[in-house]
């Protein structure tokens, strides 16, 4: 007559789905690439966009008759549509790695390419008081440098426009999230690469400030 599994072969059985699990997903992260993909205009041509591997725009570049691109667009239409080009793409290479990757069983003994590596030994210490004091006051003016600019942020999510540093071009937001990027006939009038820098100076304010979707 059969019984009801015990505890302990609940507790054993859940442990190895975690095991599982857990090299499955270390198995996906590791076949994301590496490095940057390569740069991507916008469908309308109007600006290119470069971001890193982890999807952050570090660089932006306005096409030289982008005023006349633009239209009655948006800027921020244009930089996403190309953020989304790329993550596609990035997407599509992942996908194609891990049609080539499986994760070796959990738990297998001649497992090395899932399993966590071993937690470094510790060495005897020969710390101070004078040590851990340096450390707490590193630490203390660490906290106090985040704590100020979680204040700067706030305030910059509190306003409804940002302004770049040259004041070309304009972040209206709403809600705490970029609702449009809009340039003043100055930015028309203005350098390509002026005012190419001047919008990725935006940009990187608006993203420190938490308000880019």
């Amino acid at each position: 007559m059969a019984t009801d599994s015990s505890p302990l072969d609940e507790l054993t059985a859940l442990q190895e789905r975690s095991r599982t699990l857990l090299a499955e997903v270390n198995t996906m992260r590791a076949a994301w690439p590496d490095g940057s993909p390569a740069p991507r205009w916008s469908p309308d041509g109007v600006i290119q966009v470069a971001m890193n591997a982890v999807g952050e725009i570090t660089w932006l570049h306005l096409a030289d008759d982008w005023p006349a691109r633009l239209g009655r667009g948006s800027l921020l239409s244009s930089i996403r549509a190309a953020r989304a080009a790329m993550s596609a793409e990035r997407a599509r290479e992942w996908v194609s790695t891990l049609d080539t990757a499986r994760p070796a069983p959990a738990g297998h003994p001649h497992d090395t390419g899932s399993a966590a590596p071993r937690p470094r030994e510790r060495t005897p210490s020969s710390t101070t008081e004078g040590d851990v004091q340096s450390t707490l006051e590193r630490y203390r003016a660490a906290r106090a440098r985040y704590d100020a600019s979680l204040a700067e942020n706030g305030e910059l999510r509190r306003r409804r426009d940002i302004g770049s540093g040259r004041g070309w071009f304009v972040a209206r937001c709403a809600g705490g999230r970029v609702a449009a990027l809009v340039h003043n006939d100055a930015a028309v009038d203005a350098d390509v690469d002026d005012a190419s820098s001047d919008l990725l100076a935006l940009w990187l304010t608006v993203h420190e400030a938490g308000v880019v979707s």
